[in-house]
């Protein structure tokens, strides 16, 4: 607490608490002249006073508001990252992920578990990204089939073209977004 502070603490308002209520219990015809100019002077002091604080106050609320803010966005972009996008982009050019045909769902064979794994938890966090990449990815699944032995047609490497270069847009703006953060 800077020296102002502590002067106007603890000398000013217990004087002017003292001062106010001498005032208050004085009948008003004894009243002198120099305590009701003491009162207001010290009715100015205080609201000054009052007036400084609240404005320190404010200052304060906004940057911790904007810090909360800060630490949410944060928050949002790191689960972005690591439960949607990072998988994504680590898996860029694995045909065993990304394939025009699907895996038998009951299958055994952990390569078709994995496959199905992986595509379960990215449609599950798949509302944690933009619109771009949710469009994207809607795109590539439309241009997806059920039969195992498909084989990509132009559509689909479209699609997954432009997934591709989706995500990896995708993955630089929320490094470059997280490390303005902080």
């Amino acid at each position: 607490m800077n020296p102002m502070r502590k002067w106007l603490l603890f000398t000013i308002i217990p004087l002017s608490i003292a001062i106010v209520i001498t005032f208050l219990t004085a009948p008003h015809d004894i009243k002198p002249l120099w305590l009701q100019a003491w009162g207001t002077i010290v009715l100015v002091v205080v609201t000054i006073f009052y007036v400084t604080s609240t404005q320190e106050l404010a200052k304060v609320s906004k940057e911790q508001i904007e810090m909360q803010y800060k630490f949410a966005l944060r928050e949002q972009l790191m689960k972005e990252m690591d439960l949607l996008i990072a998988p994504l982009f680590s898996n860029i050019g694995q045909n065993n992920i990304f394939r025009k045909g699907s895996y038998y769902i009951d299958s055994s064979i952990p390569r078709e578990k994995e496959y199905h794994h992986f595509w379960s938890q990215i449609k599950r966090n798949i509302y944690r990204s933009t619109p771009g990449v949710q469009n994207a990815l809607s795109h590539y699944f439309n241009n997806k089939t059920d039969d195992v032995r498909a084989e990509p047609d132009s559509g689909y490497n479209e699609a997954e073209k432009s997934l591709y270069n989706v995500i990896r847009q995708r993955y630089s703006e929320i490094n470059d977004e997280l490390s303005k953060l902080f």
